[in-house]
């Protein structure tokens, strides 16, 4: 009874989704950089630096270019177009479920999750990448189940084969300009959490560019909150600083007599 079954995993384990033919092509190529860029621009991954001094944003930038290449320079498969893949299992989604098992003593409920089965993702992986990419194998295979497995209409990822179905009418498609929109935290919730991180001095006198800060602080005033994105590198950032031994110091000698 306290078991409930999980997609999770399934995404990337079997859709690829983080993938495209490009960048498989780019790393049978050998052009590793050339296809970490491929992959960073088709995920939109990178930093949101308006907030942050320019030496600070430029190192980040550099420091987390280096780690992706660094990792796929570890990877050997016997397929070059696998490495990115192997790449998302070993960090991504070997951390998708971490909050889930840091406080299953408190939910107390288990997944049930066959995308995250090793003997499955073993048997994914030892096949060519091509047939998975954009869901493809997803859906061949789910046409090897009875009709009714299929009918219900899911929303297809962009760029991805797209569902047989149309969407129904009163719903609105996950990655549409309104689902993000209703999504986004207040302007009045960012406005708060802008002003706790420019209230640390330390933090942000390292940190942050006050410049840019009071123009942004002034646009959530204007209830302008189509800017949310800007907060997500210094908020990452605030978190690891806060944890980091050189902050913990600081705080501790400022609370001494």
């Amino acid at each position: 009874p306290r078991v409930i079954w999980s997609g999770d995993g399934g995404s990337v384990g079997m859709g690829h989704v983080y993938l495209n033919a490009d960048i498989v092509a780019a790393t049978r190529e050998g052009k590793l950089e050339h296809a970490v860029d491929l992959f960073m621009a088709y995920n939109s991954w990178g930093f949101s630096p308006r907030l942050l001094r320019q030496e600070v944003a430029s190192s980040l930038a550099k420091h987390a270019r280096a780690g992706i290449v660094a990792e796929l320079k570890d990877l050997k498969p016997a397929d070059p177009g696998r490495i990115f893949f192997l790449c998302l299992m070993l960090n991504d989604q070997r951390r998708h479920l971490g909050n889930h098992f840091e406080n299953i003593d408190m939910a107390r409920i288990e997944f049930e999750l066959p995308f995250f089965d090793a003997d499955f993702l073993a048997a994914i992986v030892a096949e060519k990448i091509d047939p998975f990419l954009r869901h493809a194998f997803y859906l061949d295979w789910l046409a090897c189940f009875p009709p009714g497995v299929t009918e219900t209409p899911w929303q297809a990822y962009p760029t991805h084969v797209p569902c047989p179905h149309p969407l129904p009418r009163e719903l609105i498609n996950q990655w549409s300009q309104e689902a993000k929109a209703n999504q986004r935290k207040t302007a009045g919730a960012l406005l708060k959490q802008a002003r706790s991180l420019a209230g640390q001095k330390e933090f942000a006198s390292e940190f942050l560019s006050y410049a840019h800060m009071r123009i942004f602080m002034a646009l959530l005033l204007a209830r302008r909150n189509e800017y949310e994105y800007l907060l997500h590198t210094p908020a990452l950032l605030n978190r690891f600083w806060g944890r980091s031994d050189g902050a913990a110091k600081k705080v501790t000698l400022q609370r001494q007599p």
